[in-house]
Protein backbone atom coordinates (compact mmCIF):
# COMPACT_ATOMS: atom_id res chain seq x y z
CA UNK A 1 0.00 0.00 0.00
CA UNK A 2 2.95 2.22 0.86
CA UNK A 3 4.44 1.56 -2.25
CA UNK A 4 1.22 2.18 -4.25
CA UNK A 5 0.59 5.58 -2.81
CA UNK A 6 4.15 6.78 -3.34
CA UNK A 7 3.66 6.02 -7.06
CA UNK A 8 0.49 7.75 -6.94
CA UNK A 9 1.85 10.72 -5.28
CA UNK A 10 5.14 10.44 -7.57
CA UNK A 11 2.44 10.32 -11.21
CA UNK A 12 0.62 13.22 -9.53
CA UNK A 13 4.51 15.41 -9.27
CA UNK A 14 5.32 14.31 -12.55
CA UNK A 15 2.10 15.29 -13.85
CA UNK A 16 2.08 18.55 -12.01
CA UNK A 17 6.21 19.69 -13.44
CA UNK A 18 4.48 18.65 -17.27
CA UNK A 19 1.76 21.19 -16.27
CA UNK A 20 4.04 24.10 -15.07
CA UNK A 21 6.33 23.37 -18.20
CA UNK A 22 3.57 23.60 -20.60
CA UNK A 23 2.14 26.54 -18.68
CA UNK A 24 5.79 28.59 -19.09
CA UNK A 25 6.26 27.59 -22.78
CA UNK A 26 2.80 29.21 -23.64
CA UNK A 27 3.80 32.42 -21.80
CA UNK A 28 7.07 32.50 -23.72
CA UNK A 29 5.32 31.70 -27.09
CA UNK A 30 2.65 34.41 -25.99
CA UNK A 31 5.65 36.39 -24.80
CA UNK A 32 7.79 36.11 -28.76
CA UNK A 33 4.26 37.51 -30.55
CA UNK A 34 4.21 40.64 -28.06
CA UNK A 35 6.46 42.72 -30.39
CA UNK A 36 4.01 42.84 -33.14
CA UNK A 37 1.32 43.80 -31.57
CA UNK A 38 2.94 47.11 -29.81
CA UNK A 39 1.89 50.08 -31.56
CA UNK A 40 1.12 53.60 -29.93
CA UNK A 41 -2.78 54.79 -30.29
CA UNK A 42 -3.99 58.12 -30.09
CA UNK A 43 -7.10 59.23 -29.88
CA UNK A 44 -8.17 62.87 -31.21
CA UNK A 45 -11.22 64.42 -29.82
CA UNK A 46 -13.99 66.32 -32.39
CA UNK A 47 -12.59 69.65 -31.37
CA UNK A 48 -9.25 68.74 -33.22
CA UNK A 49 -11.35 68.77 -36.46
CA UNK A 50 -12.56 71.90 -37.46
CA UNK A 51 -10.24 72.91 -39.58
CA UNK A 52 -6.94 72.06 -41.48
CA UNK A 53 -4.79 74.22 -39.00
CA UNK A 54 -5.44 71.62 -35.99
CA UNK A 55 -5.87 68.66 -37.70
CA UNK A 56 -2.27 68.98 -39.07
CA UNK A 57 -1.50 69.65 -35.59
CA UNK A 58 -2.98 67.13 -34.15
CA UNK A 59 -1.25 64.73 -36.73
CA UNK A 60 1.76 66.15 -36.63
CA UNK A 61 2.10 66.07 -32.44
CA UNK A 62 1.39 62.18 -33.13
CA UNK A 63 3.95 61.67 -35.98
CA UNK A 64 6.73 63.21 -33.90
CA UNK A 65 5.66 61.69 -30.84
CA UNK A 66 5.67 57.64 -32.74
CA UNK A 67 2.19 57.15 -32.40
CA UNK A 68 1.32 54.52 -34.73
CA UNK A 69 -2.66 54.54 -35.07
CA UNK A 70 -5.23 57.69 -34.56
CA UNK A 71 -8.60 57.45 -33.59
CA UNK A 72 -10.36 60.34 -35.22
CA UNK A 73 -13.77 61.15 -33.47
CA UNK A 74 -16.05 61.66 -36.67
CA UNK A 75 -19.53 61.52 -34.43
CA UNK A 76 -19.92 62.99 -31.47
CA UNK A 77 -22.70 64.82 -30.02
CA UNK A 78 -25.15 63.35 -32.29
CA UNK A 79 -22.75 65.88 -35.23
CA UNK A 80 -20.83 64.50 -38.24
CA UNK A 81 -17.17 65.43 -38.93
CA UNK A 82 -17.18 64.05 -42.00
CA UNK A 83 -19.81 64.19 -45.01
CA UNK A 84 -23.16 62.76 -44.57
CA UNK A 85 -26.89 62.44 -45.95
CA UNK A 86 -27.84 60.79 -42.14
CA UNK A 87 -26.15 62.84 -39.58
CA UNK A 88 -25.70 66.87 -39.68
CA UNK A 89 -22.26 67.82 -39.69
CA UNK A 90 -21.29 70.30 -36.81
CA UNK A 91 -22.04 73.78 -37.52
CA UNK A 92 -18.53 75.22 -36.58
CA UNK A 93 -16.86 73.29 -39.63
CA UNK A 94 -16.98 75.27 -42.89
CA UNK A 95 -19.43 73.48 -45.80
CA UNK A 96 -16.53 72.56 -48.04
CA UNK A 97 -14.67 70.94 -45.85
CA UNK A 98 -14.63 67.48 -44.96
CA UNK A 99 -11.98 66.54 -42.07
CA UNK A 100 -11.98 62.95 -42.47
CA UNK A 101 -10.65 63.19 -46.20
CA UNK A 102 -8.17 65.49 -44.85
CA UNK A 103 -7.27 63.07 -41.87
CA UNK A 104 -6.98 60.48 -44.17
CA UNK A 105 -4.92 62.36 -46.84
CA UNK A 106 -2.87 63.63 -43.92
CA UNK A 107 -2.22 59.87 -42.01
CA UNK A 108 -1.10 58.09 -45.46
CA UNK A 109 1.53 61.29 -45.84
CA UNK A 110 2.55 60.26 -42.70
CA UNK A 111 2.66 56.64 -42.34
CA UNK A 112 -0.31 56.64 -39.42
CA UNK A 113 -3.06 54.18 -39.74
CA UNK A 114 -6.57 56.13 -39.31
CA UNK A 115 -8.74 54.69 -36.93
CA UNK A 116 -12.47 56.45 -36.64
CA UNK A 117 -13.97 56.72 -33.53
CA UNK A 118 -17.84 57.50 -33.24
CA UNK A 119 -20.53 58.06 -29.72
CA UNK A 120 -23.17 55.11 -31.32
CA UNK A 121 -26.41 55.49 -29.01
CA UNK A 122 -24.87 58.59 -27.32
CA UNK A 123 -26.14 62.02 -29.30
CA UNK A 124 -25.91 64.53 -26.60
CA UNK A 125 -23.94 65.50 -23.19
CA UNK A 126 -24.05 68.86 -22.78
CA UNK A 127 -26.57 70.48 -19.97
CA UNK A 128 -28.01 72.94 -22.39
CA UNK A 129 -30.15 72.35 -25.74
CA UNK A 130 -28.72 71.35 -28.43
CA UNK A 131 -28.86 73.36 -31.47
CA UNK A 132 -31.60 73.65 -33.64
CA UNK A 133 -29.95 72.03 -36.64
CA UNK A 134 -29.21 69.06 -34.24
CA UNK A 135 -30.69 65.13 -34.64
CA UNK A 136 -32.10 65.09 -31.63
CA UNK A 137 -35.38 67.14 -33.11
CA UNK A 138 -34.94 65.80 -36.26
CA UNK A 139 -35.47 62.20 -34.16
CA UNK A 140 -38.06 63.86 -31.49
CA UNK A 141 -40.43 64.37 -34.60
CA UNK A 142 -41.27 61.22 -36.12
CA UNK A 143 -39.18 58.72 -33.50
CA UNK A 144 -39.77 59.31 -29.79
CA UNK A 145 -39.50 55.60 -29.32
CA UNK A 146 -35.45 55.21 -30.55
CA UNK A 147 -35.14 57.57 -27.27
CA UNK A 148 -33.64 55.41 -24.26
CA UNK A 149 -36.39 54.98 -20.98
CA UNK A 150 -35.05 55.29 -17.71
CA UNK A 151 -36.43 52.43 -14.54
CA UNK A 152 -39.42 55.09 -14.18
CA UNK A 153 -40.46 54.98 -17.78
CA UNK A 154 -39.03 58.52 -18.38
CA UNK A 155 -37.92 58.96 -22.02
CA UNK A 156 -34.54 60.84 -23.37
CA UNK A 157 -36.87 62.86 -25.98
CA UNK A 158 -39.37 64.73 -23.71
CA UNK A 159 -36.10 65.90 -21.20
CA UNK A 160 -36.21 69.42 -20.66
CA UNK A 161 -32.89 70.97 -20.54
CA UNK A 162 -34.07 74.28 -19.41
CA UNK A 163 -34.31 73.06 -16.47
CA UNK A 164 -31.49 72.44 -13.79
CA UNK A 165 -30.21 68.92 -14.72
CA UNK A 166 -28.69 66.95 -11.63
CA UNK A 167 -26.33 63.22 -12.61
CA UNK A 168 -27.36 64.14 -16.55
CA UNK A 169 -25.34 61.50 -18.32
CA UNK A 170 -26.42 62.57 -21.49
CA UNK A 171 -28.96 61.72 -24.33
CA UNK A 172 -29.32 58.54 -25.47
CA UNK A 173 -31.11 56.02 -28.07
CA UNK A 174 -32.00 53.23 -27.09
CA UNK A 175 -30.36 50.03 -27.78
CA UNK A 176 -33.81 48.01 -27.57
CA UNK A 177 -35.34 49.49 -30.55
CA UNK A 178 -34.58 47.11 -33.50
CA UNK A 179 -35.08 50.65 -35.64
CA UNK A 180 -32.52 52.97 -33.50
CA UNK A 181 -30.46 49.79 -33.93
CA UNK A 182 -30.50 49.98 -37.64
CA UNK A 183 -30.29 53.96 -37.88
CA UNK A 184 -26.53 53.07 -36.19
CA UNK A 185 -25.54 50.50 -38.22
CA UNK A 186 -26.60 52.65 -41.44
CA UNK A 187 -24.08 55.55 -40.00
CA UNK A 188 -21.53 52.98 -39.33
CA UNK A 189 -22.10 51.41 -43.53
CA UNK A 190 -22.48 54.51 -44.88
CA UNK A 191 -19.20 56.02 -43.66
CA UNK A 192 -17.66 52.29 -44.53
CA UNK A 193 -19.06 52.20 -48.33
CA UNK A 194 -18.26 55.86 -48.93
CA UNK A 195 -14.37 55.38 -47.51
CA UNK A 196 -13.85 52.56 -49.86
CA UNK A 197 -12.03 52.51 -53.22
CA UNK A 198 -11.98 49.70 -55.27
CA UNK A 199 -12.62 47.41 -53.10
CA UNK A 200 -10.12 48.61 -50.23
CA UNK A 201 -11.34 50.35 -47.21
CA UNK A 202 -9.68 53.92 -46.84
CA UNK A 203 -10.03 53.86 -43.10
CA UNK A 204 -7.85 51.24 -40.90
CA UNK A 205 -10.71 50.35 -38.06
CA UNK A 206 -13.70 52.04 -36.37
CA UNK A 207 -14.14 52.32 -32.65
CA UNK A 208 -17.78 52.25 -31.58
CA UNK A 209 -17.91 54.35 -28.13
CA UNK A 210 -20.97 54.12 -26.23
CA UNK A 211 -22.22 51.39 -27.36
CA UNK A 212 -24.11 50.57 -24.42
CA UNK A 213 -27.51 51.32 -22.05
CA UNK A 214 -27.26 55.02 -20.82
CA UNK A 215 -27.65 53.92 -17.64
CA UNK A 216 -29.22 51.00 -15.16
Amino acid sequence: RLVGSEMCIRDRFNRALVFIALFFLFFQYIEAQLPSLEKKCLWIVRDSLYDEESIESAFLHAYHSGYDIVFIQIRGRGYAYYESNIVPKNPKINLAFNPLDYSIELGNSLGIEVHVWINAYKIWSSKFPPPSNHVFYQLNKSHQDWFATDINGYMDYSLDMNNSLNNFSGIFLSPLNPESNQYIKSIINKILNDYTRNGIPLIDGIHLDYLRYKDS
